[in-house]
């Protein structure tokens, strides 16, 4: 036994550090490439890309209605055949949602333009944002299933393929093509295309195929829709408190305002993707198969995961603290001027996404035993109190009031999944086992 978890630890040691690389190598390209961005768009031009980004997440996940949460809390607790079932009962579950409502986007797209994108872009670009709303679905289901699969260094080539095919076609449309803003939306919509296209022949080659029953997929599709729709407001809640703040500046700030804070945003999302996604891959299904392995003495699992916890939470802020002096004049030199008032945001928007990550860990074992409740409404609190505090400041103190917001309501997530975590230890700990 102590053999076998000596091989798991080796194996999320090693998982993490192909994920952090390849990470590093994708937002490596990004960053290499985003100053040649910046000089071809405007901060406002580069806030109304966050604002897509935005549209496409929150469409994905109301069309999703929950669907790849569902799949996280079912996956581990099923045998091989019966994961694929589940994961064909998801996809025929999320076709019949998402064509009939992208219909209708398409059909009302002139108001959407109007009313969510102050008519900043074009029907073009429209299209390709729809076109990565319909495959964002597909791309993230391949890689989840990929990441509990434990596919490690399939899924790193798969994002390393992603990174430079987006940046080879938005700098042929540059330099070639001459078309500017479009030509991001219109690079990813297209790399999501040839992702998919991957996902479809592994689909096929795992022989997903043989286990495709439309009928018993149709009589579980409404069983599904009603146990994954709390995951989707869920989803909604989780991008509420991570990403809203940049569509409330756009409403009670300027889209100039959007455009420096996404920049900051950039290098906290640099973080996100060396640090977080790679402990999500390889962490995560490692900690839920600790548990179902372990049900009898899961306090002492879950005690291990506090304390790296700490020790993780600790190791993260002294590293931003060492390295956020040094790292000024480099930040300094690949942003062009009119974006370096983003220098000042980033330290205190990745110490709160430090704050965000330790919440991760607290999340694990409810996640585990599945209480649905306890993690919406661990979203819900600070998901409100991060909109309520940002229209009552952002109009007086503008990007400053939505950075500290932020750090307060990611404070508060910690501390209501500290709480419920502690309690459910406790209850494991006096052989209360939670249903």
């Amino acid at each position: 036994m102590s053999a076998i978890f000596f091989m798991n630890r080796i194996t999320i040691i090693k998982n993490f550090l192909l994920y952090s690389v390849t990470a590093l190598l994708y937002r490596g390209i990004n960053l290499f490439l985003m100053p040649l961005y910046m000089r071809f768009l405007s901060p406002s031009e580069y806030g109304v890309l966050s604002l897509i980004e935005g549209f496409v997440y929150i469409v994905t996940t109301f069309i999703g209605v929950g669907l790849r949460k569902l799949l996280a809390l079912e996956y581990v607790h099923y045998n091989d055949v019966d994961q694929k079932k589940l994961t064909n009962t998801i996809i025929i579950t999320h076709l019949c949602m998402a064509l009939p409502v992208l219909f209708l986007v398409y059909y009302y797209q002139t108001a959407i333009i109007t009313s969510v994108f102050n008519n900043t872009i074009s029907s073009t670009t429209f299209k390709f944002v729809l076109l990565m709303t319909f495959c964002s679905f597909f791309c993230e289901l391949l890689y989840q299933i990929m990441r509990f699969g434990h596919q490690a260094k399939a899924l790193s080539l798969i994002h390393i393929f992603h990174a430079l095919s987006i940046a080879s076609i938005t700098l042929c449309c540059f330099f070639f093509f001459n078309i500017r803003f479009v030509a991001i939306p219109a690079a990813q919509s297209i790399t999501m295309v040839f992702v998919m296209l991957i996902g479809i022949h592994i689909w096929f080659k795992s022989r997903y195929q043989e286990h495709l029953h439309f009928k018993t997929a149709f009589k579980k599709s409404r069983w599904y829709i009603y146990q994954s729709t709390p995951l989707m407001v869920g989803t909604l809640l989780q991008w509420v408190l991570e990403s809203s703040d940049r569509w409330m500046l756009a409403r009670l700030g300027s889209m100039h305002d959007v455009g420096i804070y996404s920049t900051a945003y950039l290098f906290n999302g640099l973080f996100y993707s060396l640090i977080v996604l790679p402990w999500t891959g390889a962490y995560i299904p490692y900690i839920l198969q600790k548990y179902a392995l372990n049900r009898d003495a899961i306090a002492s699992v879950e005690h291990k995961n506090r304390r790296l916890m700490w020790i993780s939470m600790a190791g993260l802020i002294i590293i931003l603290f060492l390295i956020i002096a040094p790292a000024k004049p480099l930040i300094l030199m690949i942003l062009p001027p009119s974006y370096h008032n983003a220098l000042y945001l980033i330290a205190p928007m990745v110490f709160g996404r430090i704050i965000y990550f330790g919440a991760q860990f607290n999340l694990c074992l409810l996640q585990f035993y599945k209480k649905t409740g306890i993690i919406f409404f661990s979203l819900l609190v600070p998901a409100i109190t991060n909109v309520f505090l940002n229209y009552l400041f952002i109009p007086r103190y503008g990007i400053t009031a939505t950075v500290i917001v932020s750090i307060v309501s990611f404070s508060f997530y910690f501390m209501i999944t500290w709480y419920y975590n502690r309690k459910m230890f406790n209850q494991n700990c006096l052989n209360i086992m939670p249903e």
